[in-house]
């Protein structure tokens, strides 16, 4: 498995391919229907690719990519899904498959659930908030919002703050109110010190950027990423009524008789998920949102290049965490999404001005072999990967505690395979590289994460999405 993938896994992201025309001709507000009529623009008719006739060149491989992936979402069962993809100045999307069983097909404007993805809107938000003078990410998160952290809210947009995977007292779907009720909860790790993927955290930082800018976090992407990337089909799920038009409907479960998630299901429309995955996009949207990342339509290329800076490894040497983007040695960076009925990943390499983005409407499988085309079709030749760094099995083998969660813990090793043992059992520990595991947990149903990771300070850490232990002394 290739680490971008391992990454993908870990987190959870046919005719021709439809060219976009230029953002100034497509913006219009997130709540208007998305076929609404272009005034600039003959009806139905969509304008010229980006770059004109010097786009021509791109349209034969992109079409392949586009061929590529509707193959593969009929061997997958993937009722929908959508490619965009982006060549220096063109940028072209494709709808394919159906919004929901006997529905609408999936267009290029189809609105999908983008999950995890939204982290990279959450912090285009706030690099642009602090470019205006109205956040400062090195100040303590605590200024802002009432919690235990004294993280910054860099180290929130970084997952180093040490902030929970999972708050006490979840019992409201209501940002604020679920932030006010686990103020006093206890963190899991010092700030800086460890990489732990936090939905909460970024909870949190959301919660920040509305209480500095005096607005509502979906108003607040709306105005600042949506609006000036002319991503005009997107939306954030707490302003749905749920009769939006073109919003494909999520599939979950078995292929053979999916559960069908509506939009407005589950917590989808909170405002609690909002900062964490709350954004609904089109694949032309993802076109527009990746060419963003080669100027400065939102926010400055000095802000995008510290947002694609790593703060850290986040699996392994070869992959790091910046700003709501995961960071590859070569210069890639990108993120994925997966939630109940969608998975979705986007991919670009700002320095080579290409990208690729996928939106799936089902959440048993993920359309990878055409990713890995798209990259060996459109991405630079790059050195080696770095070799894989982590503590050696001889390093982790020993006693972890925790005071919040998991107690004591005790990593050892036999016959040359290691487990891991808290709360009276035992779990055997499958290696993914070196020092990162995974291990199945029953009470979760799945494989869960786990790496060991040396501090700045200096201690050894257990990560898990389950807590954090500290190496005994």
């Amino acid at each position: 498995m290739s680490t971008r993938l391992l990454c993908a896994a870990l987190t959870l992201s046919c005719a021709c391919v439809a060219p976009l025309g230029p953002a100034s001709d497509r913006t219009r507000d997130a709540r208007e229907p998305s076929d609404a009529a272009d005034p600039k623009l003959p009806p139905d008719e969509d304008p010229p690719p980006l770059g004109g006739d010097a786009c021509a060149e791109h349209q034969q491989r992109l079409e392949a990519l586009a061929d590529r992936l509707e193959r593969e979402r009929v061997e997958l069962d993937i009722p929908g899904a959508a490619i965009a993809l982006v060549v220096d100045d063109c940028l072209f999307a494709r709808g394919l498959g159906v919004q929901a069983p006997g529905g609408a097909p999936v267009d290029e404007h189809t609105r999908f659930q983008l999950a995890s993805m939204t982290k990279t809107l959450t912090a285009l938000t706030a690099l642009s908030l602090e470019e205006d003078g109205v956040i400062d990410r090195a100040a303590p998160v605590a200024d802002l919002v009432s919690t235990t952290s004294n993280a910054t809210l860099e180290e929130l947009l970084a997952h180093r703050a040490g902030y929970p995977t999972d708050l006490p007292t979840a019992t409201s779907l209501d940002l604020a109110t679920y932030l006010d009720d686990n103020a006093s909860a206890p963190m899991w790790a010092p700030p800086g010190e460890v990489w732990l993927y936090s939905n909460p955290g970024f909870a949190l930082a959301g919660r920040a950027l509305e209480v500095a800018a005096g607005a509502p976090f979906e108003q607040l992407v709306q105005e600042r990423v949506f609006a000036p990337a002319g991503m005009s089909d997107a939306i954030m799920g707490a302003t749905l009524d749920g009769a939006e038009p073109n919003m494909a409907r999520g599939h979950s479960g078995d292929p053979a008789r999916p559960e069908l998630i509506e939009p407005t299901d589950l917590y989808l429309a909170s405002t609690y998920y909002g900062p964490m995955g709350g954004a609904f996009a089109s694949a032309a949207d993802l076109a527009h949102l990746m060419h963003a990342f080669f100027g400065d339509a939102v926010v400055s290329s000095t802000s995008l290049d510290d947002m694609a800076r790593s703060r850290g490894p986040a699996w392994g040497s070869a992959i790091g965490y910046g700003q709501g983007l995961f960071s590859m040695y070569e210069g890639t960076v990108f993120h994925g999404g997966s939630v109940a009925g969608f998975l979705s990943e986007m991919d670009l390499h700002p320095e080579a001005r290409v990208g690729v983005a996928i939106l799936s409407a089902a959440d048993w499988a993920f359309p990878s072999e055409t990713l890995n085309e798209a990259f060996a079709e459109l991405w630079p030749a790059g050195p080696p990967p770095p070799a894989a760094e982590g503590p050696s099995d001889a390093e982790v083998v020993g006693s972890y505690h925790d005071d919040v969660v998991l107690g004591d813990v005790v990593v050892s090793r036999a016959g040359g395979a290691l487990s891991m043992s808290f709360d009276g059992t035992s779990y055997p520990l499958t290696r993914w590289a070196p020092g990162t595991f995974s291990f199945s947990y029953p009470p979760w149903q799945m494989d869960v994460e786990v790496s060991f990771q040396r501090g700045p300070s200096g201690a050894l850490y257990l990560v898990t999405l389950l807590g954090v232990a500290a190496r005994a002394v």
